[in-house]
C-alpha cells in the first residue's frame, strides 16, 4: 500500500470512484481509495438505481442536470455499459402540502430546463395504466430521468479510475487521523498509515463516524429501507418509469424481467444491520 498520497477518499462506493475518477481526468492522478469491503459493496449494492432531475433546489437540480448528460454519455467516457434507461420518473403526490410542494418544485425545474410535467390523476394514469389514483391528488413526470445498474457505473468509475492511476484498496478500513493542529496529515487504517493533506469523506452512511475522527458532527441519520423482488412478470410493461410515492416512500420499477418494489421504516432505530 501506498505510504503518501496527494489525495486519499474514504469509501469505494459511486460517489467515491466517481470523485477519484473525476480527479485523474482532470490531472490528479496521486489519488488512493480506501474500502474496508469490496468496491460497491455498500449502499451503492442495495440502490434503486434512480437517476432524476426532480429536485426541490436549484443547486440539486443544476447537479442532477449535469448528471444526467453525463450518464447518457458514460460509455464513451469510460467505455462501460451503464445500462441507463430513461423511462421517466413518475412521482405522486396524496396529500395538498405535498401538491404545493410539487408546483413550487415544477415551477424551479421548469425554469432551470427541467422537461418535467406536472399532472391530474388520470394523466399520471395514462402513462402508467396500472396504477391506482383513488387517493392520488397529482403527478409529476419527467420523461427523460431513468435508472442504471449501481454495478456497472461503479466498475466502470473504478476500473477507468485505476487506468488514470489512481490506487483503489480493499478490505482496509480507516480506523483514524493523523492530525497537526486543525489540519489533517493523514489517515490511520487497518493495515498501515497513508500520509495526504487531503481527505475526501466519501463513506456514505459511515460518513459520521469518519467526521468524529477530526472532531466534526456530520448530521447522518442511517434508516433501513426495503426491497423485494418478484418473479418473472408481464404485469407492467418494460418500459415503466421509476414510480415514487412521496408521501409513504414508496418506489416500484421493473429491473430485467422482475418488478422491484419497496419502501422506508417508519420510526425505525438507527442501525447499520440490515
Amino acid at each position: 500500500m501506498k505510504a503518501v498520497a496527494e489525495v486519499v477518499i474514504i469509501g469505494a462506493g459511486i460517489i467515491g470512484t466517481s470523485i477519484a475518477y473525476h480527479l485523474a481526468k482532470a490531472g490528479c492522478h496521486d489519488v488512493v481509495v480506501l474500502e474496508k469491503d469490496a468496491i460497491g459493496m455498500g449502499s451503492t449494492a442495495k440502490c434503486g438505481g434512480g437517476i432524476r432531475k426532480q429536485f426541490s433546489t436549484e443547486v440539486n437540480i443544476g447537479l442532477s442536470i449535469e448528471s444526467v448528460e453525463f450518464f447518457e454519455h458514460f460509455e464513451e467516457e469510460t467505455g462501460h455499459v451503464p445500462d441507463f434507461r430513461q423511462y421517466g420518473y413518475l412521482m405522486l403526490a396524496t396529500t395538498e402540502s405535498e401538491m404545493d410542494a410539487f408546483r413550487r418544485n415544477v415551477a424551479l425545474q421548469q425554469e432551470l430546463g427541467v422537461d418535467v410535467y406536472l399532472l391530474s390523476p388520470h394523466e399520471a394514469k395514462e402513462v402508467v395504466p396500472q396504477l391506482n389514483i383513488e387517493d392520488i391528488l397529482g403527478a409529476t413526470y419527467c420523461p427523460t430521468d431513468g435508472v442504471a445498474d449501481p454495478y456497472s457505473v461503479v466498475q466502470g468509475f473504478a476500473s477507468t479510475a485505476r487506468r488514470l492511476g489512481v490506487k483503489i484498496y480493499e478490505g482496509v478500513e480507516v480506523t483514524g487521523m493523523k492530525l497537526a493542529g486543525s489540519r489533517v496529515q493523514g489517515v490511520l487504517t487497518s493495515k498501515d498509515e497513508i500520509g495526504t493533506p487531503v481527505v475526501v469523506n466519501a463513506a456514505g452512511p459511515y460518513a459520521g463516524q469518519v467526521g468524529k475522527m477530526v472532531s466534526l458532527d456530520i448530521p447522518i441519520c442511517v434508516t433501513k429501507r426495503h426491497a423485494f423482488f418478484t418473479g418473472p412478470s408481464d404485469k407492467i410493461r418494460k418500459d415503466v418509469p421509476f414510480i415514487l410515492d412521496l408521501h409513504t416512500g414508496f418506489v416500484l420499477r421493473r429491473e430485467g424481467p422482475v418488478i422491484m418494489f419497496g419502501m422506508r421504516e417508519d420510526n425505525a432505530l438507527e442501525t447499520f444491520d440490515t
